[in-house]
This record gives C-alpha cells, structure tokens and sequence, in this order.
C-alpha cells in the first residue's frame, strides 16, 4: 500500500508548480502528510511559490471558532499575510 500524500504534498513534489501570484484556502489543520509539523502555507511559501493571501474557512485560520461564529479578517502570525475570513 502506498503512503497518503495530500494535495499540497503532491503539488511541492511536481515539476510544474503554478506561477504568479496565489491565494490558499485554509486554516491550521492543513498540513504536509510528510510533516505535520509543517503548516502547508509555510511549506508554499518556503518552496518559492508567490502566496499573497490566505482565505479562511468556517472556525477561521486557527480553526477553532466556534460553528458559525463571525470571524473578522486579519493577519497570518505565521506568514504576516493578509487572511481574508469566509
């Protein structure tokens, strides 16, 4: 059986990374299967992909809102990019 490898695993391994400038939807519970320690906006960022806003789901960026509280929008503690709350 072969490992589990998430989408953000799959795309820092390929050779035809998007280019430009990118936006991610995410929130803290995205990270590499390779390293859980690594949250996937840090790895893009760190693999020289041009990440420029981060969009956060329902429980925000931390995910750990309550459901369906209002999360205003803010700044990423990690990346220093803007997040935008869905």
């Amino acid at each position: 059986m072969s490992p589990v490898r998430f989408g953000i695993d799959q795309l820092l391994a390929a050779s035809d990374r998007p280019r430009g400038r990118l936006g991610l939807v995410t929130n803290d519970a995205a990270r590499l299967a390779g390293d859980p320690n690594v949250p996937s906006r840090c790895a893009l960022m760190e693999a020289g992909l041009d990440l420029v806003r981060l969009f956060s789901p329902e429980h925000g960026l931390g995910a750990d809102a309550a459901d369906g509280a209002a999360v205003g929008d803010g700044v990423d503690s990690l990346t220093r990019l803007p997040v935008i709350s869905l």
